[in-house]
């Protein structure tokens, strides 16, 4: 039985790339490949790629992604534990700590007996590991994302972190159901915080406000290339 099934949508990419993608889904590779002649923005492609998507769970990645062993396994191990999971990400990221998209936990997760609160014990090396791929000074990025206050969840044997981020993410597809489609836009890139339109309005702050919690995996299995 296929563990999962690989969906590639190929957002108004050149000829080289859409024969290099025609090629892997020939050879069975692919098992779902959308090409666009022209480019359809993030959010678009997004919205038509996870509507139609099969299985039980949905793993939205980009193009720029290193997986390590186990990375599925330990995410759907949370999303399967914890209560009320958005999505799970299995690459932890000081920067998603504490902004106004991640705090659904804080009443979700209020009076959930069982619920322990740990000391969070953040590895330095996660920091490393998201500086090199970002290109960004590591001791400023880890003075500009303090994590006071950042706890440790876990729950009936399971750790995760009550963070998250869109880079990588995993969800019960009647899950991310609820927040589709997207309304149509035009913007190409992701967009800020700032931006009613951004990926991470609509995608993340949406799953937030429904009551649904973020959260990532206690070890980095995933890496921005």
């Amino acid at each position: 039985e296929t563990l999962y099934y690989l969906l590639v949508f190929n957002n108004g990419s050149n000829h080289e790339t859409y024969q290099f993608l025609s090629e892997y889904f020939t050879k069975g590779k692919i098992d779902y490949l959308m090409n666009s002649k022209e480019n359809l923005g993030v959010t678009n492609s997004l919205s038509i790629i996870l509507s139609m998507a099969p299985g039980k769970y949905i793993c939205r990645v980009d193009d720029d992604v290193f997986f390590k062993e186990n990375w599925l396994e330990n995410s759907i191990k949370i999303i399967e534990t914890f209560p009320n999971v958005g999505f799970v990400t299995p690459f932890p990221v000081r920067s998603s700590f504490n902004k106004y998209y991640s705090s659904a936990y804080l009443t979700t997760y209020k009076n959930i007996t069982g619920m322990e609160y740990l000391d969070h014990n953040w590895k330095n090396s996660w920091d490393e590991i998201v500086a090199y791929g970002l290109g960004t000074n590591l001791e400023g990025f880890i003075q500009s994302n303090p994590l006071n206050g950042l706890k440790k969840l876990k729950y009936k044997g399971i750790c995760a972190y009550p963070l998250g981020s869109h880079f990588v993410s995993l969800s019960k597809k009647e899950t991310i159901q609820k927040i589709l489609p997207f309304p149509y836009n035009d913007r190409l890139i992701g967009g800020t915080e700032k931006d009613k339109t951004s990926l991470i309005n609509l995608y993340d702050k949406a799953l937030n406000d429904m009551g649904y919690v973020k959260l990532t995996t206690d070890g980095c299995y995933v890496e921005h290339i």
